[in-house]
């Protein structure tokens, strides 16, 4: 695992009797195969290390990870979890190529966690992480990379993040980030149809309509809401996206409330269900 010096670590492998179980992603013939390389990987992330529950990864079940396995693709074909990007960068030989998109995640955490550490209630963000990791109808870890990549994007272009899951006004709902002067609110895509991204912007367009009325109320006049609409692109990426092209809609104005905008970001990951790695195309002004 190439972390922190980039250095390349030992990684512990399994003997070779676990059979068919690993093709399953999540390998358990006894607890201890399941936990320690889960723990071998986080002894090289010590920030993301220093946000989970004390006692992480020791209240998974290992049955329930091997059970979830079966089941863990079948709605969404990205759906993936902490413990398994763990467990296959603390289980696989460093040169097995397949896995890289695991490490990707895992390096992208740390960098997060390292960088953010002291902003506030960054717990909230990372929660999804450990609170509900087999959930075959909740993909939660790409929200947390959505706020990963979108924080640092952020701060390469001149913002400051202030805190999370900031209140809004609006009763008792809170926006996922605050900066000075603007609030932005994520909301992942899941189910992304295969459209030309003309129909795409149209559907996201509503979506953060919705989002945007139900979190923010009423905007300051000095200050603007932003919804962030993360959207899984299972076909060919569309062409203005892919190509960098502009759109005049990419980024559009929402009715409702006043001061408030939306944006779509596009994920594409090269490989359905053993992806080598992912990456975040904005459609749009960059902030």
């Amino acid at each position: 695992m190439r972390l922190g010096d980039g250095r390349r670590r030992h990684r512990p492998q399994l003997s070779s009797n676990v059979g068919r179980q690993r093709r399953l992603g999540v390998i358990c013939m006894n607890p201890e195969e399941f936990y320690r390389p889960i723990e071998a990987a986080l002894q090289h992330l010590p920030h993301l290390r220093t946000q989970l529950p004390q006692d992480f990864p020791r209240t998974l079940d290992p049955d329930e990870a091997i059970a979830y396995e079966k089941i863990r693709t079948k709605r969404f074909p990205h759906n993936i979890n902490l413990p398994l990007s763990c467990h296959n960068v603390g289980s696989r030989p460093f040169w097995d190529s397949r896995f890289k998109f695991f490490e990707q995640v895992l390096v992208e955490l740390e960098a997060f966690c390292a960088r953010f550490q002291h902003v506030p209630r960054i717990s909230r963000v990372l929660r999804p992480l450990w609170a509900a990791p087999f959930d075959p109808n909740d993909p939660a870890l790409w929200s947390v990379l959505a706020h990963v990549r979108i924080c640092v994007r952020l701060e390469e272009a001149g913002h400051k993040v202030e805190s999370f899951e900031h209140p809004t006004g609006h009763g008792k709902k809170t926006a996922d980030i605050y900066l000075r002067d603007r609030m932005i609110e994520i909301e992942v895509w899941n189910r992304t149809p295969v459209a030309p991204l003309d129909e795409l912007l149209q559907i996201a367009e509503k979506r953060a309509q919705a989002k945007a009325l139900d979190k923010f109320g009423l905007v300051e006049r000095d200050a603007s809401a932003v919804v962030v609409e993360v959207a899984f692109i299972q076909g060919p990426m569309p062409p203005e996206i892919s190509t960098g092209a502009s759109h005049e809609h990419q980024t559009f104005v929402l009715k409702n409330p006043p001061n408030s905008f939306g944006q779509i970001m596009v994920v594409r990951t090269n490989h359905r269900t053993r992806p080598s790695g992912y990456a975040f195309h904005l459609a749009g002004e960059q902030w």
